[in-house]
């Protein structure tokens, strides 16, 4: 029988949380309470994980070439599912894009940053051939442009809050397919927490990873976090990666199961100087804290070996297979018919006046914006050139409390929404 180490759901956390708005300082793995609560809602659980550890083993020596030379880039289709309650919660989709750029230079060696691993360990650095794409077709077959977002009535989320967070009946959304696509979560976690993954063999309703809106993306998010590699991290467990020193607390018994990470007595904080040696590797040259797998600080992550690519690309192939021949990153039905701007929405709805306007397009288009009272007058307007996908401030503090309509203008369409304005809300 293979025994794991602890591994897989990282709870990113901070060392002190005395309120919801404090920023987190360093990492820390709240793995074993996130593994308790699968353990006891999931009795079959633990077997799971080890019937797909041997799965993987078998496809590796059913597969020994593929790794290394096949030179196959798999892309992976992304749904961002933004649960928020404030308006800083419900980060804009500048922030999704940047996070998806941040992976995709991450996963394929092209962080520029790379260049700052030791000598010692550059010739282990892989390309790990992931490249995510923001889902362009929903589970139904319609365009999408790879975010959800739901207002939710929580201000804050802990990892026991998980149902909360991924069922749509108890006041989250619900997942997407997990055999198509990636499910990422963005809420507003408390309780020391970054973020959390659901290794394989979890329930499919509730697939995928849990980042913290702080420290999601790049531009915006809050320092020293604010590099994509929480995002870079969590799904390296999602494609069942371990903590690169094993999880035994120091003993040096435990493994990640990858060959070419040196053993690690325990997890590194903030930018450690190299070299550092432990107990478990006290000889050169040393650890290798720089791996995404690791607890430092975004800036000196900047790794995964080919050893890991390994793993993941047999994780891939032996559990989440599906992901291979989704459609998800194809355009979805009907979009050469739709007009320049498909959609549009506004948050938060009520606001004390300032809002925000996320357009989804098509193409770009002159875009015309004019609010009208309640009596049909203007009571702003303006117009700009509009050239991809953004999020727009909207100021209208200078109206009164009450109802308004919100008129997005093109030269083919008009669309309208109602929004409120309650001053101190």
């Amino acid at each position: 029988m293979i025994l794991l180490p602890a591994m897989m759901l990282c709870g990113i956390t901070r060392i002190s949380a005395q309120h919801d708005e404090e920023d987190a300082t360093h990492r820390k793995c709240g793995y074993h309470e996130y593994l308790h609560m699968l353990d006891e809602e999931d009795p079959g659980f633990p077997a799971r994980r080890e019937m797909i550890e041997m799965q993987m083993q078998q496809w590796l020596k059913d597969n020994p070439q593929v790794p290394g030379q096949s030179k196959v880039v798999y892309t992976i289709p992304v749904v961002v599912h933004i649960l928020y309650y404030t308006s800083a919660q419900n980060i804009p989709y500048s922030r999704v894009t940047d996070q998806i750029d941040a992976l995709n230079k991450d996963f394929r060696k092209l962080n520029t940053d790379v260049g700052n691993t030791p000598n010692a360990f550059k010739s282990k650095v892989a390309d790990v051939e992931f490249q995510f794409c923001l889902a362009q077709r929903d589970p139904q077959g319609n365009w999408t442009n790879g975010v959800t977002r739901t207002q939710v009535t929580k201000s804050s989320y802990t990892i026991n809050d998980d149902n909360l967070i991924k069922l749509t009946a108890q006041g989250g959304q619900n997942a997407w397919d997990a055999n198509k696509y990636l499910n990422i979560w963005i809420v507003n976690l408390t309780g020391g927490v970054l973020g959390y993954t659901q290794p394989p063999g979890g329930p499919a309703s509730k697939d995928g990873v849990v980042i913290c809106y702080k420290y999601f993306g790049t531009n915006g998010a809050t320092a020293p976090f604010n590099k994509g590699r929480t995002a870079t991290h969590e799904i390296g467990h999602w494609f069942n990666l371990v903590h690169i020193w094993g999880d035994d607390n120091g003993a040096c018994w435990g493994s990640d199961l990858v060959g070419d990470t040196p053993n690690q007595a325990v997890e590194f904080y903030g930018i450690p100087a190299f070299p550092q040696k432990d107990a478990c590797t006290p000889d050169s040259p040393g650890v290798m804290f720089m791996n995404y797998m690791d607890y430092v600080d975004d800036a000196a992550m900047v790794m995964f070996t080919n050893g890991q690519k390994t793993r993941m690309i047999s994780a891939l192939n032996a559990y989440r297979s599906g992901l291979k021949t989704s459609d998800g990153c194809l355009p979805g039905v009907g979009i050469g018919e739709i007009p320049e701007v498909f959609d549009f929405t506004v948050y938060p709805n009520p606001a004390a006046g300032i809002f925000y306007l996320e357009l989804m397009l098509n193409r770009s288009s002159d875009i015309g914006i004019v609010v009208t009272d309640p009596a049909g007058r203007q009571v702003y307007t303006r117009s700009q050139r509009v050239v991809s996908d953004l999020t727009e401030p909207l100021d209208l503090t200078h109206l009164s409390e009450g109802v308004y309509l919100l008129h997005l203008i093109t030269k083919e369409q008009t669309l309208t929404k109602r929004i409120v304005i309650r001053k101190g809300y």
